[in-house]
C-alpha cells in the first residue's frame, strides 16, 4: 500500500488555498474557534497582531513563562498588580480599561467590556447602521488593540510610561490617516473626526 496525502477539508476536493480559506470562513473544524474579520483599511501589521492576540499567541510575560523563558517578574509593567496576560494588557489593566472608556465614548458606543479578545472582535455586530459604520468601528477596535500592544512594548523595551491621553490621541490620528488613505473615505475631515469617527454616516 502506498502512503499519500489527502486534503479532507472540503469533501475530498483537491487542496487549494481557496479551499482552506473557505474552510476557515465557513467555520468548519478549527476555523470555528476564530472570529476575527479582517478589515481592508487596517494595515496587515495590525491584523496579524490582533489575530495572534485572539489565538493567545502574543509574547506576554505569562506566555513566555509557559515557553520556559526565564522571567523573574511576571507582573504587568503598567499596574504592577496582576500577572501580565494577553487579556490583562488589552482589557483588564487600568490603563487599557481607561483607553476603552474613552474610545467607546468617542465612537458613541455603550461601554466596551471584554473577558477575552473575541469579545472585542464582536463589538461591531452591535453597532446600529449600515455596513460601512460597522466596518469603521471594527477597524477602530483593531487599531486600539494594536496601539495598546505597541504601548506595552514601549514600556517594556524603552521604559516609556503609558499615558491614556497619548494612547487615545494616537489611535485617533493613525486611524484617521489609515482610513482616509486606505479606503474610499478620502473626504474625511480631521476636525469632525476627532469629535466622532462616525460623523459622516
Amino acid at each position: 500500500m502506498v502512503d499519500k496525502w489527502v486534503w479532507v477539508g472540503e469533501n475530498n476536493k483537491p487542496f487549494s488555498t481557496q479551499s482552506v480559506r473557505k474552510v476557515i470562513q465557513d467555520g468548519v473544524d478549527y476555523g470555528s474557534n476564530f472570529v476575527l474579520k479582517w478589515v481592508s483599511w487596517v494595515p496587515l501589521k495590525c491584523s496579524i497582531m490582533v489575530w495572534r492576540a485572539e489565538m493567545n499567541m502574543l509574547p506576554t510575560k505569562m506566555e513566555l513563562v509557559k515557553r520556559n523563558v526565564d522571567i523573574t517578574n511576571t507582573l504587568c509593567s503598567w499596574c504592577d498588580h496582576c500577572e501580565e496576560t494577553t487579556i490583562h494588557v488589552l482589557a483588564d489593566c487600568i490603563i487599557a480599561s481607561n483607553v476603552w472608556d474613552r474610545i467607546s465614548s468617542w465612537c458613541g458606543l455603550d461601554p466596551i467590556y471584554a473577558f477575552k479578545v473575541k469579545d472585542f472582535l464582536g463589538v461591531y455586530k452591535t453597532v446600529k447602521g449600515d455596513k460601512m459604520r460597522r466596518k469603521i468601528v471594527h477597524g477602530l477596535i483593531m487599531v486600539t488593540l494594536w496601539s495598546l500592544w505597541v504601548t506595552r512594548n514601549d514600556t517594556i523595551f524603552n521604559g516609556k510610561k503609558p499615558n491614556v491621553g497619548d494612547i487615545v490621541a494616537k489611535i485617533k490620528s493613525i486611524s484617521f490617516l489609515w482610513l482616509k488613505n486606505r479606503s474610499n473615505c478620502n473626504r474625511l475631515l480631521w476636525e469632525d473626526w476627532v469629535r466622532s469617527p462616525l460623523y459622516m454616516l
